[in-house]
């Protein structure tokens, strides 16, 4: 009601279709309009009128008028169906009128009866029992001679009707949960097969509501029935009398939580959803013990940590303990951890045991909150990290328990972009966020679910619906974590994909996350703990779906630039990586050759311009894709197995090895470069003519990034990282651009930093080709005494010593 104490001009609308019901129930006025009466007096509404009719040859049209709006149905006795239609402007809600109404109307058939109406009998002539059909109890529907007639199944929709925002003041509509995603995705539903309320409640926190639902484009209702076949067995396919009961859980209905309106988790992507939150993290930390998880009150998060067999504690921080005992009374599904090896319950007392001596230790943990690794913390996750990790100092003095920092932060709780005023004020102050990278270990992650995916057609962050998404990843930044991702998830069944974001604090996780896919099996094979049954204890995640996750979407590249500040940097990723405004390319075939350097006798070969190059060109992005790379593993295996086969014990054991390994190796270094934007060092090697382009020495490079510094000038004493001239990286920690195209990065080279003549040789800076530092100071080193003629380079070197 609006402030004036009238009723708001907006309303509840009730649609219920009911198919398989009693013929005669339906064609008789009066049953029906008895049972109309009582259906208005349990729902506490007021009759002022009704008219029932019934029709020919068979049916009965009904309507109540009502102090508060009307009540219609209409039947279809041959057919077994009413439609009825219940209309109010008060504030009772209606959904809890639904088993009076099912239980009033749905009355079950029986077979072999004929149909009767109140005035004229038979009206299609069949068995003598229909005349005694008038005397059953309405209420009745266990009929123990007719298991193959169909039961009466209810299909209903609820909607909210009329305006309320903007008529009255403290109407917000974030705060009803029947005016979001429970009444838009299944309330207002009328097709669902199965819409059965499990619980509707409130806890001193948030609302909660648990419905059970099929719909029938995911599951099909007679197979859901046979499933529940109790005389197949379940456990043989070959004894059952259907498929369908030896595999029920194929077709049983979905369950779904909802909280202050939007949805948190289903059953049915109940694994895709947190496998996917919880074991991309897991496997870029390299031995992940303590872990975090903020929210998870339903305990699925926790299940997927405690399947690492690294994991010694796992903190579960919720707020609402009234949530998570629901869940695990209601959702027992998702904290179940009985198929686990290895997890065992924490010391508890046996029944009837008296003395501490009794206790059973060691038990296997049917809940994953009962395993001795969990700590269940019912406090306000943000303030928390905030009072134990907020000056990067744990005060032993505050009152507060000392607490290990975590390896792993998993945040499955406020997603930022719902309209929870929360939720943009924690990015918006970075205390919480410096907290979080305060409390995770040196080369600590952090993983958080987004929410809805974004759409190719979406503005900027900064200017739409993902604003305090866009304020996290900058409070991320800020706050210190070095490499940022985002990755998608179709399959988590909240009607649209859903996005993940991790954070890195050291960037050599980069390495773990950019494992190739033989690489992530073998990790997962090895962390992960059996199943006492023998199942895969992953049903939805594995090394090809992780492969899936490494580069963030196209929308997210495309959104990214849009926005405003992505153009005011001096090299555009955008620009240069993905063209969104044309480069200026010349064609390698036919303004280069190859010929003698002009640097000397032992420079080897160079690369001339054939014709006059004007300044800021590139030169053959066409190929830029076109190198070969080795991977971290990869370059790791090839430079540990030279190093020991170069060995004076091992030499002679293997001469072929030092042989192979070094003409790969001399090739790799010789004519390619290193990076570490994967996270450990990787080598690249042009396979096109720009790979004969020789150093520049004393800066003499005419082709490149433009630059200072060069092998001279570079003071080796006080350096402490790689210049970031010279780094090959994105250029800040999210760049969904960059991860989307490395591989063309990679190659890119530059420009052209002044005018080129026809004749004149190209040159760039070796100093862009080293990865690590120590690789980067040794490259100095060797340019320096290049320069001074005081040695070759490795290439010549390697085809003077060869035969």
């Amino acid at each position: 009601s609006g402030e004036d104490g009238l009723p708001l001009p907006a309303g509840q609308h009730l649609l219920v279709d009911i198919k398989n019901v009693d013929p005669n129930f339906l064609n008789s006025e009066q049953r029906l309009a008895s049972a109309m009466i009582e259906l208005i007096d349990e729902s506490k509404l007021t009759l002022l009128s009704y008219h029932c009719h019934s029709l020919v040859p068979v049916g009965v049209s009904c309507a109540g008028v009502l102090l508060e709006s009307h009540v219609a149905f209409h039947t279809w006795p041959m057919e077994g169906v009413i439609t009825m239609d219940l209309f109010t402007c008060g504030g009772g809600l209606l959904i809890p009128t639904l088993p009076s109404i099912e239980r009033l109307f749905g009355i079950a058939s029986v077979s072999g009866v004929d149909v009767m109406d109140d005035v004229n009998g038979v009206v299609d002539v069949g068995s003598e029992e229909s005349d005694n059909l008038n005397d059953n109890d309405d209420n009745d529907n266990d009929h123990d001679d007719d298991s193959d007639v169909p039961r009466p199944t209810l299909l209903w929709s609820h909607k909210l009707r009329g305006f309320r925002e903007g008529f009255s003041p403290n109407y917000v509509r974030s705060k009803n949960p029947l005016d979001g995603s429970l009444g838009r995705y299944v309330l207002g539903k009328l097709d669902f097969d199965l819409k059965r309320p499990l619980l509707s409640t409130a806890t001193s926190i948030q609302s909660v509501n648990i419905y059970e639902v099929m719909e029938p484009k995911n599951r099909d209702y007679n197979s859901y029935l046979k499933s529940q076949d109790e005389e197949s067995p379940s456990l043989s396919s070959y004894e059952a009398s259907s498929y369908e009961a030896s595999y029920p859980q194929s077709f049983g209905p979905d369950k779904m939580l909802f909280l202050d309106d939007i949805v948190q988790s289903t059953l049915y992507g109940d694994t895709s959803y947190h496998e996917s939150i919880v074991h991309p993290a897991m496997l870029a930390h390299a031995h992940p013990k303590q872990v975090a998880i903020i929210g998870g009150g339903e305990g699925a998060t926790l299940r997927e940590v405690l399947k690492h067999k690294s994991v010694t504690e796992a903190v579960v921080l919720e707020i609402d303990r009234e949530l998570a005992e629901i869940c695990r009374e209601y959702m027992p599904e998702w904290s179940d951890c009985t198929d686990l090896e290895g997890s065992t319950s924490a010391a508890v007392t046996t029944s009837g045991a008296d003395d501490a001596n009794d206790r059973d230790e060691g038990a296997h943990a049917k809940s994953c909150f009962d395993d001795e690794r969990t700590r269940a913390v019912y406090e306000d996750a943000f303030r928390w990290f905030v009072d134990r990790f907020g000056d990067d100092e744990q005060n032993e003095d505050d009152g507060a328990r000392k607490e290990d920092k975590f390896d792993v932060v998993i945040m499955d709780a406020l997603d930022p972009n719902t309209s929870i005023e929360i939720a943009g004020g924690l990015y918006d102050d970075t205390t919480f966020v410096d907290s979080l990278f305060n409390g995770l270990s040196p080369d600590g992650v952090f993983v958080v679910q987004l929410g809805k995916s974004k759409m190719i057609t979406d503005p900027p962050d900064e200017m739409g619906r993902f604003k305090d998404t866009a304020l996290m990843i900058d409070a991320l930044g800020k706050a210190g974590f070095v490499s940022i991702h985002t990755y998608d998830e179709g399959h988590s069944h909240f009607y649209m994909p859903w996005s993940y974001l991790v954070a890195f604090k050291d960037y050599k996780s980069r390495a773990a996350w950019f494992r190739t896919a033989p690489q992530i099996q073998i990790e997962l094979r090895k962390r992960l703990v059996e199943t006492r049954s023998g199942k895969p204890v992953l049903r939805y995640f594995d090394a090809a779906t992780m492969i899936g996750y490494q580069l963030p979407s196209k929308a997210q590249e495309t959104v990214h630039c849009r926005k405003e500040d992505v153009w005011e940097d001096e090299w555009n990723e955008c620009n240069e990586l993905i063209g969104h405004h044309g480069i200026h390319n010349l064609r390698a075939s036919e303004y280069l050759k190859v010929g003698k350097s002009g640097l000397g006798d032992s420079a080897g070969r160079g690369l001339f311009a054939t014709k006059d190059i004007p300044m800021d060109s590139a030169i053959a992005h066409e190929g830029s894709s076109l190198s070969f790379h080795f991977p971290p593993l990869t370059w790791s295996v090839i430079d540990k197995l030279r190093e020991w086969a170069r060995k004076d014990e091992n030499y002679e054991k293997l001469i072929f090895v030092d042989d192979k390994i070094s003409s790969v190796h001399t090739y790799a270094e010789g004519y390619g470069y290193g990076a570490t934007f994967l996270g450990e060092p990787n080598m690249a090697v042009e396979s096109g003519i720009m790979l004969f382009m020789n150093h520049g020495c004393n800066g003499t490079n005419n082709y490149g990034q433009e630059t200072d510094l060069n092998e001279m000038s570079v003071d080796l004493k006080s350096i402490t990282e790689v210049p970031e001239e010279f780094t090959f990286r994105g250029n800040a920690p999210y760049s969904p651009v960059f991860d989307r195209n490395w591989r063309h990065a990679l190659n890119l080279g530059g420009y052209t930093l002044r005018d080129i003549k026809a004749g004149d040789e190209l040159f760039t800076t070796y100093l862009s080709l080293a990865g690590n530092l120590e690789n980067f100071k040794e490259e100095v080193m060797t340019l320096r005494r290049q320069c001074m003629g005081e040695d070759v380079g490795i290439i010549t070197q390697y085809e003077s010593e060869s035969p």
